[in-house]
C-alpha cells in the first residue's frame, strides 16, 4: 500500500488488512491523505499559536503584577512621605515651644532669685499675703483677650492708677495686663502704692511667667506623648 497518514492508515489496515487498495479507490484515499495531512497541520500550527498565547498571556499577567505592585509601593511610600512630614511638623512645633519656655525661664529665674530677697524684706505681713494671691490669681486667671478689648483694658486700668497717684503706672499696667491681672484690681492697691511698686510688679510678673512656661513646656510634652502614642497605634494597626 502507498505510505498513508498514520490515522488512515490504522483505518485501511483494520478494514482490508494487506489486501491492495482497489484502483478506484485511490483517488479518493488521497483526497483523505491530503485532508488528514492538511488537519494535522493545522492542528500543530494551533497547539503552537495557543502555547505562544498563553505564553505571552502570562507574561502580559506577570508584567501587570508587577505593575500593580509597583503602583502600590509608589502609593505606599508617598503616604510614609506625608505622615512622616506631618509627624515632623506635630513634634517640632512643641519642641520649639519647649525650647523658647526653657530659655525664657533661665532669663526669668537669675532675675527671681536676685529680686527675690530684696522685696521679701521690705513687705510687711499683709504685703506678703496679696504678694502671693496676685501671683495664683495670675496663674488662673485668662491669658488671651483679643488686642481691641487688651487696649481698652490698659487704657482704663492706666487712668485708674493715675487718678489713684501710682508712680510707674505705664510699665505697671503692661506687665498685669499681660498676666490677666485687671479685674478687681482695687484689692491690690496696698502693693502698688508702695514706694517699691515697680520692683515688686516684676517680681510678680516673672514668677508668674516662670509658671506660664512651665505649663507651655507640660503642654508641649503632653501634644508630643498623643503624637508617639497616635504614631504607635498607626504602625500596630498596619503591622497586620
Amino acid at each position: 500500500m502507498p505510505e498513508y497518514h498514520r490515522l488512515l492508515d490504522k483505518q485501511l489496515r483494520k478494514y482490508l488488512g494487506q489486501e491492495r487498495v482497489p484502483g478506484y479507490l485511490k483517488v479518493f484515499l488521497e483526497a483523505v491523505n491530503m485532508a488528514y495531512i492538511e488537519f494535522e497541520n493545522d492542528r500543530s500550527l494551533m497547539e503552537r499559536s495557543i502555547e505562544i498565547s498563553s505564553r505571552e498571556s502570562s507574561e502580559s499577567i506577570e508584567k501587570i503584577e508587577r505593575l500593580q505592585i509597583h503602583a502600590i509601593q509608589r502609593e505606599r511610600m508617598a503616604v510614609l512621605g506625608q505622615l512622616i512630614s506631618s509627624v515632623a511638623h506635630e513634634i517640632n512645633t512643641p519642641i520649639g515651644a519647649i525650647k523658647a519656655s526653657n530659655a525664657n525661664i533661665y532669663d526669668v529665674l537669675d532675675k527671681i532669685i536676685s529680686m527675690m530677697p530684696k522685696v521679701m524684706k521690705s513687705l510687711s505681713h499683709k504685703h506678703k499675703q496679696l504678694f502671693f494671691e496676685i501671683i495664683f490669681e495670675s496663674n488662673i486667671s485668662e491669658l488671651s483677650i483679643s488686642p481691641r478689648k487688651e487696649r481698652k483694658v490698659k487704657r482704663q486700668f492706666g487712668d485708674f492708677l493715675k487718678q489713684n497717684g501710682i508712680s510707674h503706672s505705664e510699665d505697671i499696667v503692661s506687665m498685669l495686663v499681660e498676666i490677666g491681672i485687671y479685674r478687681n484690681i482695687e484689692k491690690y492697691m496696698p502693693l502698688l502704692k508702695l514706694h517699691n511698686n515697680l520692683m515688686v510688679i516684676e517680681l510678680v510678673y516673672g514668677i508668674s511667667t516662670l509658671f506660664r512656661n512651665c505649663k507651655n513646656i507640660d503642654a508641649s510634652i503632653e501634644r508630643i506623648s498623643k503624637t508617639i502614642f497616635a504614631l504607635k497605634s498607626y504602625a500596630y494597626h498596619n503591622s497586620f
